[in-house]
């Protein structure tokens, strides 16, 4: 799978490996014209790039991120690339008309400067969208322009990094005396994408690319479909909206979008005031999950009653609801393959992996194929104080395929 070419590539957490396509061939490749979705799909590297049995796929996320940059894959921009990047530098020429002067590096304690923070605004104005639902209705050429945008966060933002190197931190240097700059080098590197994207056998396939969150039953105009390839977010304590801070912030400048309600709503958040998982929800998950969340509710150690408990206990719920809710969207003999990890807490192992088969055998599917590996390094946890690089113990991976009956 090459992806050093790619310029988003860097920016997703993971991926699948080789060995978990093969996986996925092995559980498709009878499907024809398929309708394929993956309503947790980041970015979506691998489906962007269409499968041999597939005529739709529908990508989606919670996040809006990474998914606008999924929209910069479209093969219906892909193929007018040129077109689009002539209509895109006269928009530019117009928002910003002269030349920016070069200028020593500056530092903000903020994300963005106040200067940036106006030609952000004046730039999604120029589009004539002024929220992100606006970007969503808006055509494609549109979307293409935010998407540089988001492709340009880490020239523009002003971040640091912390010792966890997928996080960010506000404040740092401003390398850009505008964003004219970063948006240049953006529609270059996009350019550059789709070259070599053109070059590569064509897939005729429709993708199509909208905001979901399958914990709230919202997959927007997605229809039934035949195939769900998902991998759900871990429960590793991870916090995809400082992962993805910059381009975060870049859009909740441009738009009338808070970043934060993410951190809240997404499968896996850290944020556990005032989201107390309900008793009699807890007691409807299975056996097995119920004696684990009970002895780290039990455990002594600080933070394990108050943090860890609603915490993992907030995961499985929803994790569980996201399942029944994606079941929902496949049609009868439809499959779903689903890729997680189990997670521990000290001595304690949440066996994600069943959960998902306990969920989804509850929701009208048989399993049809099962694979497990432990994985020992995984970029989530990794800390530069870290001697072994990777801090964080080994985990096991569940790869799962099912069959709705």
């Amino acid at each position: 799978m090459q992806t050093s070419k790619s310029p988003f590539f860097s920016r997703t957490y993971g991926g699948y490996s080789a060995d978990q396509i093969r996986f996925i061939a092995d559980h498709s490749a009878d499907l024809y014209d398929a309708t394929v979705l993956d309503p947790m799909a980041g970015q979506g590297f691998f489906l962007s790039q269409g499968l041999p049995e597939a005529s739709d796929v529908w990508l989606g996320d919670i996040n809006p991120g990474p998914l606008l940059l999924a929209t910069l894959r479209d093969p219906k921009l892909i193929g007018r690339a040129q077109e689009f990047k002539e209509w895109y530098l006269d928009k530019l020429s117009c928002i910003f008309p002269g030349r920016s002067r070069g200028a020593d590096a500056s530092y903000s304690e903020d994300w963005l400067s106040e200067c940036s923070r106006s030609e952000l605004s004046n730039y999604s104005a120029a589009f004539d969208v002024n929220n992100l639902s606006a970007v969503w209705r808006a055509p494609a050429r549109v979307r293409l322009a935010i998407g540089l945008a988001v492709l340009a966060a880490r020239e523009v933002i002003c971040y640091t990094e912390s010792d966890n190197v997928t996080w960010f931190k506000k404040g740092g240097l401003q390398h850009y005396p505008s964003v004219r700059e970063p948006l240049l080098h953006a529609v270059d590197q996009w350019i550059d994408f789709a070259a070599g994207a053109a070059l590569k056998r064509p897939r005729k396939f429709r993708l199509h690319i909208a905001p979901m969150n399958p914990e709230r039953h919202r997959f927007g105009p997605c229809p039934q479909v035949d195939l769900v390839i998902t991998s759900p977010p871990y429960a590793n304590r991870l916090d995809y909206t400082r992962m993805w801070a910059p381009e975060l912030q870049l859009l909740g400048a441009m738009l009338d979008f808070d970043p934060d309600s993410i951190k809240r709503d997404q499968i896996g958040t850290t944020v556990v005031h005032s989201k107390w998982p309900e008793d009699d929800r807890v007691a409807q998950l299975p056996t097995f999950i119920r004696r684990t969340l009970d002895s780290i509710r039990k455990d002594k150690t600080a933070a394990s009653e108050r943090y860890y408990y609603p915490f993992f206990a907030n995961y499985a719920l929803n994790l569980s609801d996201a399942l029944q809710n994606i079941g929902d969207k496949v049609r009868r003999r439809g499959r779903m393959l689903v890729f997680v990890r189990d997670t521990t807490r000290k001595d304690f192992l949440l066996e994600v992996g069943r959960l998902v088969e306990s969920a989804l055998k509850a929701s009208g599917f048989r399993q049809v194929g099962k694979h497990q590996k432990v994985v020992r390094h995984h970029v989530g946890m990794m800390r530069r104080a870290s001697p072994a690089t990777v801090y964080g113990l080994a985990q096991r991976e569940w790869w799962l395929a099912f069959e709705k009956i």
